[in-house]
């Protein structure tokens, strides 16, 4: 990671790079705060030619940050839907129960004299 000295461009490569690695999942916090230390510097510099580079990283954060939030939407669906199907089988569970314990007790009936 770029330190406090780090230029835009060290700082623009860092970004680009920790989102192209798919082995795991970049600290996005660090990466915004990162790209934004190179934004302020290319602004201060009055440079353009990485500008653009720099919009398209923007760009990237935001799309991954959206994929990353309907994922976990997704995920917190699946999970209640889970608990859901859960219950209705502990549910359904206890109906068989019953009226497997109804069934016995009628056919005790039957066998008494």
């Amino acid at each position: 990671m770029p330190g406090k000295d780090g230029c835009a461009g060290e700082r623009l490569r860092y970004v680009a790079v920790q989102l192209l690695n798919s082995d795991g999942r970049p600290d996005m916090a660090r990466l915004q705060q990162q790209l934004d230390l190179a934004t302020v510097q290319l602004r201060q510099e009055q440079s353009d030619g990485l500008t653009g580079l720099a919009a398209l990283l923007a760009a990237q954060m935001s799309e991954r940050r959206r994929h990353e939030e309907a994922a976990a939407r997704a995920n917190a669906q699946w999970l209640e839907q889970q608990r859901r199907a859960d219950e209705l089988a502990a549910k359904l569970d206890a109906l068989r129960l019953i009226e497997q314990s109804m069934a016995d007790k009628a056919q005790k009936k039957k066998i008494q004299p």
